[in-house]
Protein backbone atom coordinates (compact mmCIF):
# COMPACT_ATOMS: atom_id res chain seq x y z
CA UNK A 1 0.00 0.00 0.00
CA UNK A 2 1.40 3.30 -1.10
CA UNK A 3 0.21 6.68 -0.25
CA UNK A 4 1.69 10.27 -0.74
CA UNK A 5 2.89 11.98 2.69
CA UNK A 6 0.20 14.80 0.87
CA UNK A 7 -2.49 11.94 0.50
CA UNK A 8 -2.46 10.70 4.67
CA UNK A 9 -2.77 11.83 8.22
CA UNK A 10 -0.08 9.60 10.28
CA UNK A 11 0.25 8.49 14.31
CA UNK A 12 -3.89 9.40 15.22
CA UNK A 13 -4.85 7.11 18.06
CA UNK A 14 -8.37 5.12 18.38
CA UNK A 15 -9.97 5.32 21.37
CA UNK A 16 -12.23 2.90 23.48
CA UNK A 17 -15.76 2.00 21.00
CA UNK A 18 -14.53 4.76 18.37
CA UNK A 19 -13.42 2.14 15.61
CA UNK A 20 -14.50 -1.61 15.02
CA UNK A 21 -13.02 -4.10 11.91
CA UNK A 22 -15.55 -4.64 10.06
CA UNK A 23 -14.42 -8.32 9.63
CA UNK A 24 -14.29 -9.45 13.00
CA UNK A 25 -17.19 -6.64 14.19
CA UNK A 26 -14.65 -6.16 17.25
CA UNK A 27 -13.28 -3.03 18.37
CA UNK A 28 -10.23 -1.39 17.36
CA UNK A 29 -7.81 0.42 19.73
CA UNK A 30 -4.46 2.02 18.70
CA UNK A 31 -2.77 3.36 16.35
CA UNK A 32 -4.14 4.01 12.75
CA UNK A 33 -3.91 6.20 9.76
CA UNK A 34 -6.20 8.23 7.45
CA UNK A 35 -6.26 8.89 4.13
CA UNK A 36 -7.55 11.66 1.90
CA UNK A 37 -10.67 9.72 0.94
CA UNK A 38 -12.01 9.56 4.18
CA UNK A 39 -10.90 5.67 4.64
CA UNK A 40 -9.16 4.36 7.97
CA UNK A 41 -6.28 1.65 8.31
CA UNK A 42 -4.32 0.41 11.49
CA UNK A 43 -0.88 1.21 12.00
CA UNK A 44 0.78 4.22 12.34
CA UNK A 45 1.57 4.82 8.57
CA UNK A 46 1.27 2.51 5.68
CA UNK A 47 4.78 1.31 6.42
CA UNK A 48 3.61 0.11 9.74
CA UNK A 49 1.96 -3.29 8.70
CA UNK A 50 -0.32 -4.88 9.05
CA UNK A 51 -2.68 -1.85 7.48
CA UNK A 52 -6.07 -3.28 7.73
CA UNK A 53 -9.09 -1.32 7.21
CA UNK A 54 -11.54 -0.01 10.07
CA UNK A 55 -14.72 1.74 10.28
CA UNK A 56 -16.16 3.88 12.63
CA UNK A 57 -18.51 2.79 15.21
CA UNK A 58 -21.57 3.96 14.28
CA UNK A 59 -23.02 3.28 17.79
CA UNK A 60 -20.28 5.29 19.17
CA UNK A 61 -21.62 8.41 16.75
CA UNK A 62 -25.15 7.77 17.58
CA UNK A 63 -24.02 8.26 21.44
CA UNK A 64 -22.23 11.64 20.46
CA UNK A 65 -25.04 12.96 18.57
CA UNK A 66 -27.57 11.62 20.86
CA UNK A 67 -25.84 13.96 23.39
CA UNK A 68 -25.73 16.75 21.21
CA UNK A 69 -29.69 16.95 20.50
CA UNK A 70 -30.53 16.47 24.46
CA UNK A 71 -33.54 17.58 25.97
CA UNK A 72 -33.13 20.64 28.34
CA UNK A 73 -34.86 21.94 31.43
CA UNK A 74 -37.05 25.37 30.24
CA UNK A 75 -34.62 26.95 32.76
CA UNK A 76 -31.81 26.54 30.21
CA UNK A 77 -33.29 29.08 28.16
CA UNK A 78 -33.90 31.54 30.14
CA UNK A 79 -32.94 35.12 28.71
CA UNK A 80 -30.84 37.59 30.46
CA UNK A 81 -32.88 40.89 30.08
CA UNK A 82 -29.77 43.08 30.95
CA UNK A 83 -27.84 40.85 27.61
CA UNK A 84 -31.36 42.32 25.49
CA UNK A 85 -31.55 45.41 26.65
CA UNK A 86 -27.37 45.87 26.17
CA UNK A 87 -28.26 45.15 22.32
CA UNK A 88 -31.14 47.35 22.17
CA UNK A 89 -33.73 44.58 21.50
CA UNK A 90 -37.23 43.69 22.60
CA UNK A 91 -37.04 41.62 25.68
CA UNK A 92 -40.59 40.21 24.77
CA UNK A 93 -38.83 38.36 22.10
CA UNK A 94 -41.71 39.66 19.36
CA UNK A 95 -41.83 38.17 15.68
CA UNK A 96 -40.44 41.51 13.23
CA UNK A 97 -43.21 43.26 11.73
CA UNK A 98 -43.56 44.28 7.89
CA UNK A 99 -44.21 48.35 8.03
CA UNK A 100 -46.86 49.92 8.72
CA UNK A 101 -48.96 52.53 6.15
CA UNK A 102 -49.76 55.74 6.65
CA UNK A 103 -51.65 58.28 4.85
CA UNK A 104 -49.44 61.45 4.50
CA UNK A 105 -51.07 64.60 5.57
CA UNK A 106 -48.99 68.27 4.62
CA UNK A 107 -49.19 70.97 7.51
CA UNK A 108 -49.87 74.35 6.96
CA UNK A 109 -45.92 74.66 8.01
CA UNK A 110 -45.49 72.32 5.01
CA UNK A 111 -47.47 74.55 2.59
CA UNK A 112 -45.52 77.53 3.67
CA UNK A 113 -42.33 75.92 3.49
CA UNK A 114 -43.66 74.85 -0.52
CA UNK A 115 -42.64 71.39 0.18
CA UNK A 116 -42.54 68.14 2.79
CA UNK A 117 -41.04 65.12 2.95
CA UNK A 118 -42.43 61.88 1.83
CA UNK A 119 -41.45 58.11 3.25
CA UNK A 120 -41.54 54.72 1.81
CA UNK A 121 -40.96 51.17 2.21
CA UNK A 122 -40.28 48.83 -0.96
CA UNK A 123 -40.21 44.77 -0.40
CA UNK A 124 -36.73 44.33 -1.74
CA UNK A 125 -37.81 40.52 -3.76
CA UNK A 126 -40.76 41.85 -5.43
CA UNK A 127 -42.25 45.46 -6.37
CA UNK A 128 -44.22 46.38 -3.65
CA UNK A 129 -44.05 49.88 -2.04
CA UNK A 130 -45.77 50.91 1.13
CA UNK A 131 -46.03 54.72 2.68
CA UNK A 132 -44.69 54.59 5.69
CA UNK A 133 -44.52 57.99 8.21
CA UNK A 134 -41.37 59.58 9.63
CA UNK A 135 -41.28 57.33 12.60
CA UNK A 136 -41.47 54.01 10.23
CA UNK A 137 -38.88 55.01 7.99
CA UNK A 138 -36.61 55.53 11.03
CA UNK A 139 -37.20 52.11 12.33
CA UNK A 140 -36.63 50.37 9.10
CA UNK A 141 -33.30 52.52 8.18
CA UNK A 142 -31.73 51.89 11.82
CA UNK A 143 -32.51 48.45 11.23
CA UNK A 144 -34.44 47.73 13.69
CA UNK A 145 -34.99 44.26 15.27
CA UNK A 146 -38.80 44.44 15.63
CA UNK A 147 -39.54 45.30 12.36
CA UNK A 148 -38.32 43.39 9.23
CA UNK A 149 -35.97 45.55 7.92
CA UNK A 150 -34.06 42.80 6.25
CA UNK A 151 -36.86 42.73 3.32
CA UNK A 152 -37.37 46.43 3.19
CA UNK A 153 -35.52 48.87 1.55
CA UNK A 154 -36.39 52.64 2.88
CA UNK A 155 -36.49 55.79 1.03
CA UNK A 156 -37.52 59.35 1.50
CA UNK A 157 -38.36 62.21 -1.13
CA UNK A 158 -39.20 65.87 -1.03
CA UNK A 159 -42.62 66.45 -2.32
CA UNK A 160 -43.61 69.71 -3.79
CA UNK A 161 -46.68 71.17 -3.33
CA UNK A 162 -46.92 75.21 -3.90
CA UNK A 163 -47.40 76.28 -7.65
CA UNK A 164 -48.84 76.35 -10.76
CA UNK A 165 -49.85 72.35 -10.87
CA UNK A 166 -48.61 71.20 -14.40
CA UNK A 167 -44.99 72.66 -12.63
CA UNK A 168 -45.58 71.33 -9.84
CA UNK A 169 -46.34 67.62 -11.32
CA UNK A 170 -43.31 67.79 -13.66
CA UNK A 171 -40.93 68.67 -10.57
CA UNK A 172 -42.34 65.90 -8.38
CA UNK A 173 -42.37 63.48 -11.76
CA UNK A 174 -38.64 64.13 -12.40
CA UNK A 175 -38.11 63.58 -8.52
CA UNK A 176 -39.75 60.05 -8.33
CA UNK A 177 -38.07 59.12 -11.88
CA UNK A 178 -34.39 60.23 -10.83
CA UNK A 179 -35.15 58.54 -7.63
CA UNK A 180 -36.30 55.13 -8.82
CA UNK A 181 -33.72 54.90 -11.30
CA UNK A 182 -30.69 56.04 -8.57
CA UNK A 183 -31.84 53.40 -6.44
CA UNK A 184 -33.14 50.92 -8.44
CA UNK A 185 -36.47 51.45 -6.76
CA UNK A 186 -38.60 49.54 -9.48
CA UNK A 187 -42.15 50.38 -9.49
CA UNK A 188 -41.72 53.57 -7.69
CA UNK A 189 -42.49 55.70 -10.69
CA UNK A 190 -45.88 53.90 -11.49
CA UNK A 191 -46.99 53.97 -7.36
CA UNK A 192 -48.09 57.12 -7.99
CA UNK A 193 -50.22 56.55 -11.06
CA UNK A 194 -49.55 59.39 -12.79
CA UNK A 195 -50.67 61.83 -9.73
CA UNK A 196 -47.30 63.57 -8.91
CA UNK A 197 -49.73 66.83 -8.25
CA UNK A 198 -51.03 65.68 -5.61
CA UNK A 199 -51.43 67.80 -2.42
CA UNK A 200 -50.49 71.17 -4.67
CA UNK A 201 -52.10 74.22 -4.18
CA UNK A 202 -51.08 77.61 -6.37
CA UNK A 203 -52.81 79.82 -3.94
CA UNK A 204 -51.00 79.71 -0.50
CA UNK A 205 -54.73 81.47 0.66
CA UNK A 206 -56.47 77.96 0.14
CA UNK A 207 -54.32 76.27 2.69
CA UNK A 208 -57.21 75.56 4.96
CA UNK A 209 -59.25 74.51 2.23
CA UNK A 210 -56.45 72.20 0.54
CA UNK A 211 -55.53 70.28 4.25
CA UNK A 212 -59.07 70.00 4.97
CA UNK A 213 -59.84 68.36 1.60
CA UNK A 214 -56.70 66.06 2.59
CA UNK A 215 -58.03 64.58 5.84
CA UNK A 216 -61.50 63.88 4.52
CA UNK A 217 -60.20 61.64 1.55
CA UNK A 218 -58.13 59.87 4.07
CA UNK A 219 -60.92 58.99 6.62
CA UNK A 220 -60.96 62.56 8.48
CA UNK A 221 -57.21 62.05 10.68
Amino acid sequence: MYYPKSQIIENKTANPGEFIDPRTGKEYTGAYFETSAGEFYTGKNPQDYPNKQIIPNSNDSLTRNTQDTEIRPESYYVVDDVYYYAKNRDTNLKSPRPPKFSQPHPTEKDYQIGEFQRYFCKKTNENKIIEVNQQEYQLFASKSPNVQWEFYQPLSINWNLVGKKEVISSVNENIVFLLEKRNSYFGFFNYFKGNFSQYQIEDIKKIDEVIQVSREESGGY
